[in-house]
């Protein structure tokens, strides 16, 4: 199925945003999104805010980008 949701519980070790029922992504564009992403950004990237000097510390990259169903791990 190409539509999966990304968002679903914690129990499979699943990391980062809580359960979001709504959220639903289209897996050939989400792979080319996350792949760019994982390719061209790092923690460097993320300034500019509040907060963002945490970001290293609180593994947003891996958690809440990365941290997504485990059902669609030949996406990453």
């Amino acid at each position: 199925m190409s539509i999966h949701q990304v968002y679903t519980s914690k129990e499979n070790g699943r990391t980062g945003y809580n359960m979001e029922k709504w959220h639903w992504s289209y897996i050939p564009l989400a792979k080319k999104y996350l792949e760019y992403y994982n390719s061209n950004f790092s923690y460097e990237n993320i300034t500019g805010f509040k907060g963002s000097e945490l970001a290293g510390e609180l593994n947003i990259i891996k958690d809440f980008v990365n941290g997504i169903s485990n059902s669609v791990d030949d996406m990453r």
